[in-house]
């Protein structure tokens, strides 16, 4: 390089210029075709100084292949139009497989005749400006992507590092894991936060999918606090100047919640498969007992001798356990006609509170925390008590000895974007009871199928796999929630939630004394399509002094004719039967004769609106298998009532 005299820089301080800026500066002959690199050049382009053999074809090569078309096209276009040479490209340094950016400036000479003899220039390294920019770019576009994918956060991270961890995060990327990026780092990378279960698979899928095409994976983490979080991660791949993908952006979404609605919905359509065959079971086994219970009370009116009284109490103890487990089949197909009162939720609870105590062994003891204050909630009270006791018992088996099942009563309010409201629940105010055991806690993998009908953990004669399952339809069929929290060594949280009730708390009034042979001498028209039940039913109020007219089905009894029907002082039905139901026979007859009463009987109500008829008391009900005496009290009780008070 030739430094004029007068020039006040010395050569070694245009060198240490070019040094410190990483410029080189290039000659090109073009009729020889001869390029001169200065040593800054060289080194730039990964040459070893003086090792560079000035021939364009070894600078071509030095090129990225990608860019020499532009290089070469603007090359041309600068010898033929005789404008500055300008371009930014990548360069492939010897010895090193990754690309840096350069800017190269340059001249063209001419002869007197026009034609080109040289170009002389510059070549600048830009890698450290294109990479400022390629990561504001990145950072615009995880804005971007946040309002585009409508996500919890947006994150971006490099495929290239030890392990994965985000290096650029927007929106609540904390708020979801429970962890910072470098907590991330510091656990071992992104997938050791995957759920052990879904880590091989998403490793897998994220090996198939690096190519440059964006995928979607669904999976779940555990946070810090061990709980389990559903996220759906929108992946979008990115490539290095060589097309090699190493780096990744993302958009994540919480989808815990729809992950429990999905679930829910799969287990309600199990739940509703064995609910048909529960309920078919029960109708026609209550039928049955209702049978039983009937001759064995005829027998009573009778008894011959000491050994067939003890014979009949024998029957009747069979059958009332029969009866016990036609209920259970109910409330687990959520089928069972429940009649729910507001009641404070305090009183339920002092009301079942020696139930449960005498359920505990000696060994383990229980405590209830009643902070309800004056909480009320509709409730069947009975139903109730079979859940807590259920689960009283659970905690029971789970406790270690000396441990403490802890019952806690509370009032609460969840709010649409609550953690702890269970998804099938909408926000408000509800009555919340906790049962607390000390055990061993339940496994991740296990906690998803608790309430899955016989399934269970206890040996084999332990556990029938029912209680849990019955539990939770009692409570989804009082409107609530059975919710369940547990950590493996912390134990195990059931919270049963209830809707709260406005109305005030009250006790049943007392009911009139009965007269002591509760019998009559009116019409009743009973319509049942059991004809082995409707025989007993109508020899049972016979027996009782009533004028009794049998029907086998709905139609049968709507083609008696008017002047029966005007005689008739009660129409007994049956609500389940082959064409027509008792329901509706009911309001076809009021309507013709609006002073008849009509009373249900059945075990089973497949219908919503009997259902809700029932529950608030406007149609009166007598529920599968009854006995002879109290058919007969129940049969009573509605004649003696006025009309104006009952079936509004």
């Amino acid at each position: 390089m030739q430094v004029p005299q007068h020039s006040v820089f010395t050569r070694q301080d245009l060198e240490a210029a070019l040094d410190a800026s990483r410029v080189g500066i290039w000659v090109w002959e073009v009729a020889s075709n001869r390029v001169t690199w200065t040593p800054q050049l060289e080194r730039l382009f990964g040459f070893e100084p003086g090792t560079y053999d000035g021939t364009f074809d070894t600078y071509r090569e030095c090129i990225f292949p990608d860019d020499r078309g532009l290089v070469l096209g603007a090359i041309q276009s600068t010898l033929q139009t005789g404008d500055d040479y300008l371009v930014e490209h990548r360069v492939v340094r010897r010895g090193d497989a990754s690309p840096i950016f350069v800017e190269c400036r340059g001249r063209v000479e001419r002869a007197p005749d026009g034609k080109p003899t040289r170009m002389t220039g510059t070549v600048m390294d830009v890698t450290a400006r294109h990479l400022a920019e390629q990561q504001l770019a990145e950072r615009d576009q995880i804005d971007r992507l946040l309002n585009e994918l409508g996500s919890d956060y947006v994150y971006a991270a490099d495929l290239r590092a030890p392990v994965l961890v985000p290096t650029i995060v927007a929106g609540s990327f904390e708020r979801v894991t429970s962890y910072t990026p470098e907590e991330v780092g510091q656990r071992g990378g992104w997938f050791q936060l995957v759920h052990p279960d879904d880590r091989k698979a998403l490793v897998e899928r994220a090996a198939q999918g690096m190519g440059l095409r964006p995928f979607i994976s669904e999976y779940r983490i555990v946070t810090r606090d061990g709980d389990v979080r559903w996220l759906r991660d929108h992946v979008r791949p990115q490539a290095d100047a060589t097309g090699r993908t190493v780096r990744i952006i993302g958009g994540v979404k919480d989808i815990t919640d729809r992950k429990h609605l999905e679930e829910q919905a799969q287990q309600s359509q199990k739940m509703e498969a064995l609910a048909r065959l529960a309920g078919g079971v029960a109708h026609d086994f209550n039928n049955l007992l209702t049978v039983i219970f009937g001759g064995v009370g005829v027998l009573q009116l009778t008894p011959r001798a000491d050994r067939d009284a003890e014979a009949v109490e024998a029957i009747i103890t069979s059958a009332e356990r029969a009866a016990e487990l036609t209920r259970a089949l109910l409330a687990l197909g959520r089928r069972q006609l429940t009649v729910a009162r507001p009641m404070k939720l305090s009183e339920a609870l002092a009301a079942a509170r020696p139930l449960l105590e005498k359920s505990l062994n000696d060994a383990v003891r229980l405590e209830v925390v009643d902070e309800a204050a004056d909480t009320t909630v509709r409730i069947d009270a009975g139903q109730l008590q079979l859940v807590l006791l259920n689960l009283v018992m659970n905690a029971r088996d789970a406790s270690p000895p000396g441990g403490t099942v802890k019952l806690v009563a509370r009032a609460v309010e969840l709010t649409p974007r609550g953690s702890v409201r269970p998804p099938e629940l909408p926000a408000g105010r509800y009555g919340a009871v906790e049962i607390i055991d000390q055990g061993e806690g339940i496994p991740p993998q296990v906690l998803p199928r608790i309430f899955e009908p016989f399934f269970t953990t206890k040996p084999q004669g332990q556990g029938t796999g029912l209680g849990l399952a019955i539990s939770h339809g009692i409570v989804s069929q009082l409107g609530g929630a059975l919710a369940v929290k547990s950590r493996v060594g912390h134990g195990t949280t059931f919270t049963v939630y209830l809707p709260q009730s406005a109305a005030s708390s009250s006790l049943p009034a007392p009911a009139e004394p009965m007269r002591m042979h509760p019998g009559g001498s009116e019409a009743i028209l009973v319509v049942e399509d059991e004809p082995r039940l409707r025989r007993l039913v109508a020899r049972v109020l016979k027996d009782f002094g009533y004028s009794v007219t049998e029907a086998g089905s709905a139609e049968e009894a709507l083609a008696l004719g008017e002047e029966l029907h005007a005689r008739l002082a009660l129409l007994l039905t049956d609500v389940r039967m082959p064409g027509m139901d008792g329901h509706t026979l009911g309001r076809a007859l009021r309507e013709r004769h609006p002073g008849l009463k009509v009373l249900l009987m059945s075990g089973y109500a497949p219908d919503e609106s009997v259902t809700h008829d029932v529950t608030s008391g406007a149609v009166p009900f007598l529920s599968k298998p009854f006995t002879p005496d109290g058919l007969a009290r129940r049969v009573r009780e509605l004649l003696d009532t006025p009309a104006q008070s009952t079936q509004k």
